[in-house]
């Protein structure tokens, strides 16, 4: 360990040889030294081995970069560096310098060596060094591990919670999983802690389909559209429709429609593929004119159009008519309006097959008259 002025003065040769050697000695010795050389020069290297640092002088002679740490305990050198780079091009439409890091290769059959990354997370107050550990790890083999410093057989192996944000301007999703070419989908593996067992799956198939299961399938979205559940895969049982909404019930007659004041008019409905679910209640407050038999009209979807088939009006409460009150309906196919029934009093078995007629409504005004509160599932086209 030497350090030197690198200036040879002029003196008698045994001082001027042992001067020449101490300048050997301190190029040798890299101007090693517990504190910097007094006499600088630019570009001049100087090992601090106090701290076990390798500096340079820059280019000003004013300052010192750090190089690397050194583990002269474990013989290893250690980045002090807070960037990497690589020089950048020159010209016109120049193509950038590689950067590549490398782990060690093995022998034979020895493995290769992986590319570790750490951090050190903040500790307690004080001075002490707080401890480094593993980040990402990226193995002989190919696979990285995200907070793991064991990564399984996967191209990428994440401990913990992720987060994929798209950006604002992007065209694309978040996450992209690419089909191999030997047409495997590509997909999501939900696994046990040791990665012995697979919780649940998430990919596609070679012709787009997606899949969600554990063990067995539970869920595809058909590549045409709509959701079949439990391995089930024809197109007719998928579930390819749910909305819900509003409608406005109204009366009409079959002959000519009467102008009505409505004191409500509520229309609700679910719709899960071709089952119409709708619910109302009407009433009013001012009706005049009409002829014919009455219908509740404005249901949300039309019937499916097959012949004779008929869906029932379930009501649960009907008050303040002139005439007779329904007591229930139907509706025929391909049909939006629900026509209004009573009781046949001339029937022997008493059945619900009279139509409601104009004349049994009531004209009244101010209050809830031809009160309906009703309800009718069926299926449309």
């Amino acid at each position: 360990m030497a350090q030197h002025d690198y200036v040879i003065d002029n003196q008698s040769f045994p001082a001027t040889r042992t001067d020449i050697n101490n300048v050997l000695l301190a190029i040798s010795s890299t101007n090693s030294g517990t504190s910097a050389p007094s006499t600088t020069y630019a570009n001049q290297l100087w090992y601090d081995t106090t701290n076990n640092k390798l500096y340079i002088r820059n280019e000003d002679n004013d300052a010192w970069i750090p190089l690397f740490l050194l583990d002269q305990s474990n013989d290893k050198a250690g980045t002090l560096a807070t960037e990497i780079d690589v020089e950048d091009a020159s010209g016109t439409n120049a193509a950038g310098t590689a950067l590549t890091v490398k782990g060690g290769a093995g022998t034979g059959t020895g493995a290769g060596g992986a590319i570790i990354f750490q951090t050190a997370d903040g500790g307690s107050s004080g001075s002490s060094v707080n401890a480094h550990a593993t980040r990402v790890t990226i193995t002989d083999d190919g696979v990285v591990g995200i907070g793991t410093t064991s990564p399984s057989n996967a191209t990428l192996d994440v401990a913990g919670r992720g987060r994929f944000l798209q950006d604002a301007a992007a065209t694309t999703g978040a996450i992209i999983l690419r089909e191999s070419s030997g047409g495997v989908g590509g997909h999501i593996q939900f696994v046990n802690n040791d990665n012995s067992a697979q919780r649940g799956f998430i990919g596609s198939n070679s012709s787009g389909d997606i899949l969600l299961g554990g063990g067995a399938e539970r869920l595809r979205m058909l590549s045409a559209g709509g959701l079949t559940f439990n391995g089930d895969t024809a197109a007719a049982n998928a579930l390819d429709d749910y909305e819900e909404g509003t409608w406005t019930p109204t009366y009409t007659a079959s002959s000519s429609n009467p102008t009505v004041t409505y004191g409500n008019q509520i229309g609700r409905y679910v719709k899960v593929g071709q089952i119409v679910s709708a619910s109302f209640r009407i009433n009013t407050n001012g009706i005049s004119g009409g002829s014919g038999n009455v219908f509740v009209s404005g249901l949300p979807y039309s019937s499916e159009n097959i012949s004779s088939m008929f869906s029932s009006l379930l009501i649960g409460y009907s008050a303040s008519f002139a005439g007779n009150a329904p007591q229930a309906g139907f509706l025929t196919q391909a049909g939006s309006a629900v026509q209004l029934l009573t009781n046949s009093a001339t029937s022997s078995r008493s059945q619900i097959a009279s139509s409601i007629a104009v004349s049994d409504l009531a004209t009244g005004s101010g209050a809830a008259f031809n009160d309906v509160v009703g309800h009718i599932t069926y299926r449309t086209a």
